[in-house]
Order: structure tokens, then C-alpha cells, then sequence
């Protein structure tokens, strides 16, 4: 509890009050001298009252002077303490103080401290100018509910935000619209965050009944009500949810009256006849049944509840599968696109460095195997590429900075037409960051393999029995639990999609140190974990690094599932995207391989992901100055796409100009010209003339006429 009270503590705000305005007082160093501290004072006006709740008013108040922005507007939530005799507000200070730290801010309302004066209690809070959801929803006419997709957007921010509550045992205990406020609407994707922890606290695993209600009528889950034996507070927030995304399908409470509610009890049927007549799917009704259901025991967990297909179907990736820790429910992993973008690159080998500084910006998504050379495209595919258990990793690309889109090329140059070539990217997905030490600490501050041995005088047989239970019980408890294991999985995937790689990073390194502590090292999940944080390192450039865990996935992936096992072959992909990115080609080409030989094997020659891997066996040739050999690769990868994906489709179009650019190499322009030609009119008819994609297509096609030109010259210049 300490660590909390100093969240608390150091949260507090050191305030003076003077008439008509609150200023604060921060002890900080003054710029250009030796160390010395001065006092800024900030001034804040109260400006309007804009809300009320149920321990409190809220104010709009306006920093006038002093702050790092003049005319920045904060929300300052006002409790008057005597009414709350019987309420402990350190709940919500500390919820709170634990909420507004960077990585939870993209859920939570962010607070910027607190003050008191008297019998008044002060929070400022960041002031979200749309409003609150309850707000927004009475706007709407009473027919005219949300569309299912928004409240499904909704739905899975919400549960994120509970879900980071519930695996650092914190529960809301009074989740209703009033207390969602919108950062952002449609036309835009929603964001939402949760406000008012006037009733959070930790759950400290009691279940005794409580002399006050905790909750908004509507909202209480019914072992509040005293009708059914209580759960845990986790189980109540679950209940408030369903009772928010029924009120935002249908406009209309879940229980409107009390007879409704007692038919629910003695029938257990939930009334689920205003979900249907609202047009909500049937995957909708039975999700926000799971979330009411009536024994708290038997709802949805947070956690489990964001993998539920009605929550997943809103994402362009494949549905995410489960994975068992030691009797934790099944534990969805994370899932990403398996699309393949177009970046333009520099195909000059010289040129690579400067590829690799213009990653990090990139837009768009590209399959793990097929690193296309195209430009980054809006026209992309989704599929099912790895394993159900393991999600495919995406990767995204970008248009290298200052390259002209379509410069004049010199004819008397191939090596400047080549220069404008394209590139593949690696494959990129989902994971966490590099943890520096992996140790588990087992008996308090000793490392794994040491033992504490008793003093030889002193103890008594009885007192080594007693010491011994005390370490077993310091060893246990220091162990992860599987499902704070799983909430910090899912905080990593929500914060990975939302592209803060680096907190991700720390989510999904903590999620591998738990595994390695309760799975073992050559456990399967443990090694899924060590996969993901090697593509979240890879994600943030850090090639060399990334290299490690996937090695180490490799390894035990060769271990524990064998050589050809499709997992296996995903890291081998990984690894060898790693060497192509420290420019070790000819290690690249040799992971590529081995991908290509195990899909052959498992998959067959006619098949989408064989065609992949020749793909990207051709590009590590290419970038070796060994164009004859990639030809050969690109013919092989062209061949299988025009058979399984049509002539058409961008990846078949993107192997065709990929073999036109050896074509180039070998001084092969009217070859290279005719395929040019081939990827140019596929482009026009499926992306448009007017679509970059195209024009890059129109832009290769000239040069190549260009080459073509100036070598039929050529003998007469001689």
C-alpha cells in the first residue's frame, strides 16, 4: 500500500487560494544557473460549472498566467468531504493517481493532481470538451440508436479500460454513460475514456455485504441489490457494461422495471426482445447476455470478453486464438493483418542505408513473407496466413524521404533507373520491447538457484519448518499471476494498435518474464512470447536485437514443435528479416530457404504462402547482385500467384515487377519493358489511373522505354 499512498502523495498539488482564483505553487529549477530553485505559480480562473455527480460538482477553470500555456483549460472536480462520512476518497485519489501514468492515459481521463482546503476536497482532471456518452446518446432521437459497428468500437475501449482496472485489482464500481466522456466521434472512429473513480478501490477479495450501495440504479449488477450472492467487484463492472451497450443499441435500459428483472431471476432468461427488435446481430444479443448473465461467476471476464468474436469481428485481422496458462481461461493472443503493401525502395544495394532511416513513418501494411517492392497501396488484402494460435505479423513501409516520384532518368545510365527501383520491407507485427534481464526472482531478493539456509544456532526443527513455510509463501506470492499475465497481454495489444510501440513493448516483456516463470523456458507460450517481443523490438528498428528473441524462438520452436512445424518456419521468416535489414543477405537468404523448403514440404509448390516464400528468397538474391538466380525465384513466385491469385492481383503484379527489375539488371530492356507493360495495365484495372500505385507502374514502363531506346542507339554513338 505504500507505493500507492506515494502516487497519492506525490499527486497532491501545492495550492493557495485567493479570491476568484486557485494558484498553484512548483519548486523548479531556474533556466542557466548552477541548481537553483525558484517557485512558478500557475493562475487558474474558475470560468463555469459544467456537470454535476454524485459526491461533487465539476468546474470548467482557465490558467491565465504561469502555466506552460496561457489559456489552457483544465476540469476541476469539487467533493465536499462531510458528505462522504462513510466513503474513504483515498479510493479515488488512488485510482486516480494510478490511472493518469503515460501508459494508461489513451483509456482514462489523465489527472493533473489534487488540493484541499478544508472540508473540500479538488481533483483537476483533463477537460474533454465533447462530454460525456449519456449526454451524447439524449442528443440522438429516441428511435435512432447507435449503429452496431460504433457500439462495438465502444465496447472494446471500455473493456481495455477495465481490463487494465481489473489486472492491477482496481475495479470501477460505478461504470455508467455519464462516466464514459468522448475524446472524438464519427465522422472519426470513436475514442472514449473512463472517468469517476468516486467508488473504485482495490478488490481486496471480500465478499461480505456492504451497509451502502455502490453504483447507479440501471447500472448495479443484482448482487449489489442484496437478490443473489455477491461476486467480486470485477463481476459487477461486467454487468454495468452490458447494461451501457444495451442502452446504446437500443436506447432503452435493460430492466426497466422490476417485474422484467424478476422474470430474468426465476426463468433465467434474459429479455433479450429489445436487442432483437433493434436489428443488433445475433453475435451482439449473445454477447451482451454473456456480460448479464445472472451469477456473477458465470459473466465474461474483462479480459476474456475483448477476444469475443462480436468484439474481434470489428478488426481487419483474423479472430485471435487462445492459449492455456496453468488453468487460466483461455487467453486470446494477439492477431494482426496479413496484408502485403507496396513501398517504394531503393533496390541499389549501396543505397541501403539511407532505406532503413525512412522506415519508422510508414503507413501501410505488408505481408510477413512478401515484402513487395510496389508503392505503398490502399488496396491490400486480408487472410489467415499463420497459425491459429500465432497471429501473422504485418510490417509497415513508407516512400523513402526526398525521392522524386517520377524524375527524369538519363539514358545513358541503367544504374539510375535501378536506383528508383522498389524495395521489400520485412516482415513486422505485434510484440514487446527487449528485456534487459529475464531472471525471475523466486525467495525475496535471491536469484533463481539460490537458497536461504538457516542459521545453525538459534532454531529449532520447529523454527526451520516455520522459516521454510515462510519462504514457500514469499516464493509463491512473488510469482505472476496468470491473470495479470493476461490483462498485461492485452494492455500490450491495445497499446500496439494503437501505435505506442515502446509502452507495448514493456507490457509484452513483462508478459515474457511471467511465462518464463510459470510456463518454463521450452513451454510453447513462452516461446510465442519470446516471438512477439522479437517483432515489437523489430517494429521500433532494432534489427540486432529483435535477432535474439527470434533466434531463441527458433530454437525452442525447433525443439519443442519440430524443424517444419509452421511456427518454426514463421521464425525462420523473422530471423531471416532481421539479417535483411542488418544487410546480411546472404544469411537471409538462407532462413528464406529454409521457409521455402518446409511450405513445399507442408503446403505443397501450388500454394499462396510457397509462392511468399520464393518471393522473398528472390529478393535477398537480388540484393546479393545475383539476378539470374532471382529471376528464377520471381518466375517461380509470378507462376504460383497467376495459378492460386490471378493475373490481377497486386501480389501477382508485384512479382511480375520485381522480375522486371532484373530484367533491368541484366540489360534485358525489352523483356523488362513488356513486363512493365503487363504490371502497368493490372494496375489501371484494379487500382485506377489516377492511383500512385499505378503511376509508379507508368513511371518504370517510360524508363524501361527509355533503356530500350538508348541501347538501340548505342552502336551508332560507338
Amino acid at each position: 500500500m505504500a507505493r500507492i499512498s506515494d502516487l497519492i502523495r506525490d499527486s497532491q498539488l501545492e495550492t493557495q487560494f485567493r479570491p476568484g482564483y486557485t494558484v498553484h505553487l512548483f519548486q523548479e529549477p531556474e533556466p542557466d544557473s548552477d541548481g537553483r530553485v525558484v517557485t512558478r505559480r500557475e493562475w487558474w480562473h474558475r470560468e463555469q460549472d459544467i456537470g454535476v455527480g454524485g459526491f461533487g460538482r465539476v468546474y470548467l477553470e482557465k490558467c491565465i498566467r504561469g502555466g506552460p500555456q496561457d489559456g489552457a483549460v483544465r476540469a476541476v472536480k469539487q467533493i465536499s468531504i462531510n458528505t462522504r462520512a462513510q466513503i474513504d476518497y483515498n479510493r479515488e485519489l488512488e485510482a486516480i493517481a494510478k490511472f493518469s501514468q503515460p501508459q494508461y492515459n489513451i483509456r482514462f481521463v489523465k489527472s493533473f493532481g489534487w488540493y484541499k482546503r478544508s472540508n473540500q476536497l479538488f481533483i483537476a482532471m483533463e477537460y474533454l470538451e465533447i462530454g460525456d456518452l449519456a449526454t451524447y446518446l439524449d442528443r440522438r432521437p429516441p428511435t435512432s440508436p447507435l449503429p452496431e459497428n460504433e457500439a462495438q468500437q465502444i465496447a472494446y475501449q471500455i473493456l481495455h479500460g477495465l481490463n487494465m482496472m481489473h489486472c492491477h485489482d482496481f475495479a470501477h464500481r460505478d461504470l455508467k454513460p455519464h462516466n464514459i466522456l468522448i475524446k472524438r466521434h464519427p465522422p472519426g472512429n470513436w475514442l472514449i475514456k473512463l472517468a469517476d473513480f468516486g467508488l473504485s478501490k482495490r478488490d481486496e477479495g471480500s465478499h461480505g455485504n456492504s451497509l451502502t450501495l455502490k453504483g447507479t440504479p440501471g447500472y448495479m449488477a443484482p448482487e449489489l441489490w442484496g437478490v443473489i450472492d455477491r461476486g467480486t467487484d470485477y463481476a459487477c463492472d461486467i454487468w454495468a457494461l452490458g447494461a451501457v451497450i444495451h442502452e446504446i443499441l437500443t436506447k432503452k435500459p435493460a430492466f426497466a422495471n422490476d417485474e422484467l428483472f424478476s422474470v430474468y431471476r426465476t426463468q433465467q432468461r434474459f429479455p433479450d426482445t429489445m436487442l432483437i427488435d433493434a436489428g443488433v446481430s445475433q453475435m451482439g444479443v449473445d454477447f451482451v447476455v454473456a456480460l448479464m448473465r445472472l451469477l456473477p461467476n458465470d459473466r465474461l471476464s474483462a479480459a476474456v470478453a475483448m477476444s469475443n468474436p462480436w468484439i474481434q469481428s470489428q478488426f481487419p485481422q483474423p479472430v485471435m486464438s487462445t492459449m492455456i496458462i496453468e488453468g487460466e481461461p483461455c487467453a486470446p493472443s494477439m492477431a494482426s493483418m496479413t496484408t502485403e503493401g507496396y513501398a517504394s525502395w531503393n533496390t541499389n544495394p549501396e543505397a541501403h542505408e539511407d532505406i532503413q532511416q525512412s522506415r519508422l513513418n510508414s503507413t501501410a501494411t505488408m505481408v510477413p513473407m512478401d515484402k513487395t517492392p510496389q508503392q505503398t497501396s490502399t488496396t491490400q488484402e486480408t487472410r489467415q496466413y499463420s497459425s491459429p494460435q500465432t497471429p501473422e505479423p504485418t510490417v509497415s513501409t513508407r516512400i523513402i524521404a526526398g525521392e522524386p516520384r517520377a524524375p527524369s532518368l538519363a539514358p545513358t545510365r541503367t544504374e539510375e533507373l535501378a536506383s528508383l527501383k522498389t524495395i521489400p520491407e520485412p516482415h513486422e507485427d505485434i510484440q514487446q520491447s527487449k528485456p534487459k534481464s529475464i531472471a525471475t526472482v523466486v525467495l525475496v531478493n535471491n536469484t533463481p538457484k539460490q537458497t536461504i539456509t538457516p542459521q545453525k544456532t538459534g532454531l529449532n526443527s520447529s523454527g526451520q519448518t516455520t522459516l521454510r513455510a515462510f519462504l514457500e509463501n514469499q516464493a509463491a506470492a512473488s510469482k505472476p499471476r496468470p491473470s495479470k499475465l493476461q490483462g498485461q497481454y492485452w494492455t500490450g495489444d491495445s497499446l500496439y494498435r494503437e501505435g505506442r510501440y515502446k509502452e507495448a513493448e514493456k507490457m509484452f516483456q513483462e508478459v515474457l518474464q511471467g511465462r518464463e516463470s510459470i510456463l518454463g523456458y521450452d513451454h510453447e507460450g513462452t516461446l510465442d512470447s519470446a516471438h512477439w517481443l522479437g517483432i515489437t523490438i523489430y517494429r521500433q528498428e532494432e534489427y540486432e536485437e529483435a535477432e535474439c528473441f527470434f533466434r531463441q524462438a527458433l530454437k525452442g520452436r525447433e525443439k519443442v514443435l519440430g524443424y517444419d512445424h509452421k511456427k518454426t518456419l514463421e521464425s525462420a521468416d523473422w530471423l531471416g528479416d532481421s539479417f535483411f535489414h542488418q544487410k546480411r543477405h546472404k544469411e537471409a537468404e538462407r532462413m528464406f530457404r529454409r521457409g521455402l523448403q518446409g511450405r513445399e514440404k507442408i503446403l505443397g509448390y501450388v500454394n499462396e504462402e510457397t509462392a511468399h516464400s520464393a518471393h522473398w528468397v528472390g529478393h535477398s538474391l537480388f540484393y546479393q547482385q545475383r539476378y539470374e538466380e532471382a529471376e528464377i525465384m520471381y518466375r517461380r513466385a509470378l507462376r504460383i500467384r497467376k495459378k492460386v491469385l490471378g493475373y490481377d492481383h497486386q501480389q501477382t503484379l508485384c512479382s511480375a515487377l520485381w522480375l522486371g527489375h532484373t530484367f533491368i539488371e541484366q540489360g534485358r530492356f525489352e523483356e523488362a519493358q513488356k513486363i512493365f507493360l503487363q504490371t502497368l495495365r493490372g494496375r489501371e484495372k484494379t487500382l485506377g489511373s489516377d492511383h500512385k500505385d499505378t503511376q509508379e507502374s507508368l513511371y518504370y514502363y517510360g524508363g524501361s522505354l527509355n533503356q530500350l531506346r538508348y541501347a538501340s542507339v548505342t552502336p551508332s554513338i560507338t
